[in-house]
């Protein structure tokens, strides 16, 4: 962690020069603000440091405990590069770059397939509905069991029952017999793949947003109210962590007092809540698991691993010998 500048340091100290930095470090509230991509340093002469280097590594490994860049972890295909979202946190208003995390490009890059969303939402609208209209039958009505005139001689149409549909007050034929249930499956590839299409699309509309830890430092429904308005989030937000107890309690007190926050564990992640909130909020802590799941439905029709990893080798192969005749055409 920050080895290429702990190794200016420690230069630093041998030759007895100091080095400059241009990042402002926050150390009353525990955080370092860094360049977006590298450090950039310039060694001074003594005298003109603004930094005191005798304490400089104990405060950056004291108040940066992640690294600068969350690497991915899982294989992905050489052509398609994986995805970059700052590290963000809910330690204050300003938004905060804590450093990169890389995601994989097979998640959170998937084509844009509104069919399959209407599709996911529709299924999420109307398999936990249940329909409670109920009318009676000709045979449940309790009034009107005698013939009410003789068949003739009365000069009247004939009946033979006043629970007929022809009376008012009488039974009902093919009427709705509640309680009935619209339930229907949809299969888990469809489902997977209708989270990955919004997962891309909450990303490229610059919607998702990713952060260390799903904590604040008290509990003021107005200090989230002041955020969404600084970062510009929208009014309504999704929070996401991997278990129920990756929400602090003072993030559970202020969210209680915002109707239009939710916090929702990674299991119950769905597409109908993603398309009705504004903006997605992700904890570092369920994107390994996140990916994993998905990538597990999209490749799940291979019974055996080694086949996804044939395959994988085989893409990766063809493109490098593409690259390669790209680099040496007379060959």
């Amino acid at each position: 962690m920050f080895q290429p500048l702990l190794n200016i340091i420690n230069y630093s100290r041998k030759v007895g020069t100091t080095v400059k930095l241009n990042y402002r470090l926050l150390i009353g509230k525990s955080i370092a603000r860094l360049s977006p991509h590298r450090f950039y340093t310039n060694v001074v002469e003594p005298g003109n440091s603004e930094i005191d280097l005798n304490n400089l590594t104990e405060q950056l490994h004291s108040v940066y405990e992640q690294p600068l860049i969350h690497r991915l972890k899982l294989d992905h295909p050489v052509h398609m590069e994986p995805r970059e979202v700052w590290l963000d946190s809910l330690s204050q208003v300003e938004p905060l770059r804590l450093g990169l995390v890389q995601l994989h490009p097979e998640v959170f890059s998937t084509a844009p397939r509104l069919d399959i969303l209407a599709k996911c939402a529709e299924w999420q609208r109307w398999y936990r509905y249940i329909n409670y209209d109920k009318v009676p039958s000709p045979g449940e009505i309790q009034k009107g069991g005698r013939k009410p005139w003789p068949q003739k001689g009365t000069g009247r149409a004939r009946h033979g029952s006043r629970r007929s549909v022809l009376w008012k007050g009488g039974g009902h034929r093919k009427g709705p017999r509640g309680p009935t249930s619209y339930f229907y499956e949809l299969s888990a590839e469809e489902r997977a793949l209708g989270l990955r299409v919004a997962l891309s699309l909450k990303l490229a509309q610059n919607d998702l947003f990713i952060v260390d830890s799903l904590d604040i430092p008290f509990a003021d429904r107005q200090l989230l109210i002041d955020l969404y308005s600084v970062r510009d989030w929208g009014p309504s937000v999704l929070y996401v962590g991997d278990t129920p107890e990756s929400l602090s309690p003072a993030m559970e007190e202020a969210l209680y007092s915002l109707k239009a926050s939710i916090f929702m564990p990674l299991s119950g992640l769905n597409v109908y809540s993603m398309l009705k909130y504004d903006t997605l909020v992700l904890s570092l802590d369920c994107i390994d698991n996140l990916q994993q799941r998905l990538l597990y439905y999209k490749y799940r029709i291979y019974r055996n691993s080694s086949i996804r990893d044939y395959e994988l080798e085989l893409i990766n192969s063809v493109f490098s010998l593409q690259t390669l005749a790209e680099k040496h055409p007379s060959d």
